[in-house]
């Protein structure tokens, strides 16, 4: 099998229960099982609470590496980035919401540039017409 390295970019990963983040999460989780390095940058769990979920609070950047039981597993590495959380989820707010976490892991990409091969890159976010 030829095994390959993904990256995912996105605001809503595991552990949060809904929508985009269980869907994110489930794929990355199958994907490792399945063998391949994941490496995922995203924010810390906040949706659909609108405030950052326990034991996540009070934390700046995190790096959290993940090695699964299932023989043949490859490795996942995610890396938590802080951004801006709306206490009102109105669209300006969620704009500003989404360009700190563009800026935040902007600085996580580049060092991820320098340092690992990535055959393929996946960005998942919110669609806008939601904003």
């Amino acid at each position: 099998m030829n095994l390959k390295s993904f990256l995912l970019i996105t605001t809503n990963y595991h552990p949060e229960p809904t929508a985009t983040g269980k869907f994110n999460g489930e794929m990355i989780e199958w994907l490792v099982k399945k063998g391949h390095d994941c490496t995922v940058i995203t924010t810390f769990p906040h949706y659909p609470f609108w405030k950052v979920m326990v034991p996540y609070t009070n934390r700046w950047f995190k790096k959290e590496i993940k090695k699964f039981d299932t023989p043949g597993s490859g490795i996942l590495t995610v890396y938590r980035c802080p951004h801006f959380i709306p206490a009102v989820p109105t669209g300006k707010m969620r704009l500003i919401q989404e360009f700190t976490f563009l800026f935040t892991s902007f600085f996580v990409l580049l060092g991820l540039f320098f340092k690992k091969k990535i055959d393929y890159a996946i960005a998942v976010a919110p669609p806008f017409h939601t904003i």
